[in-house]
């Protein structure tokens, strides 16, 4: 009997076992937001030839748009993951969503440029540092003297 209660699932627990998940109408999503361009710059080729992607099944194929390429100013449901209500996830959301890594838009040679003048700069201040500290003036007061010869602590106390 009690091998029996353990694996009786209330009538709750059926209806929900017995519930499908709904399909998702792809007349609903917009045009805009499938991904069929391939001169696209975030174009990343899921879609295949046939059509069909056996790790996404049969989920729309979306553009690779995340939230920071989204326009901050549409009056979005949710501001901060930039949807709005009933819209359809991408299959890779949380690769897209606004706690994602930055999306950089600087070209190669404006990154490397700017890397350059960091390090060169660093190097000015630490050559600056280090001249200072070779070439400084000696204290131009004399040391001080204590009327103990022979007491130890005068190395100490000395400059």
């Amino acid at each position: 009997r009690s091998v029996r209660a353990a694996t009786w699932a209330g009538p709750s627990a059926r209806r929900l076992a017995s519930t499908e998940i709904p399909k998702i109408d792809p007349s609903t999503i917009p045009a805009s937001r499938f991904d069929n361009d391939p001169a696209d710059p975030q174009f990343y080729g899921v879609v295949k030839e046939s059509g069909f992607d056996p790790l996404v099944g049969d989920y729309p194929k979306l553009k690779w748009d995340g939230a920071q390429q989204r326009n901050v100013y549409n009056g979005y449901w949710d501001p901060v993951e930039k949807r709005n209500f009933g819209d359809v996830l991408h299959h890779e959301d949380e690769l897209l969503g606004p706690m994602a890594p930055d999306v950089h838009t600087y070209p190669t040679g404006k990154a490397l440029v700017q890397l350059a003048s960091f390090f060169a700069i660093m190097f000015g201040v630490w050559q600056a540092a280090d001249f200072v500290t070779t070439h400084h003036r000696p204290n131009p007061a004399a040391s001080r003297e204590y009327s103990y010869p022979d007491y130890a602590g005068n190395k100490e106390l000395a400059d």
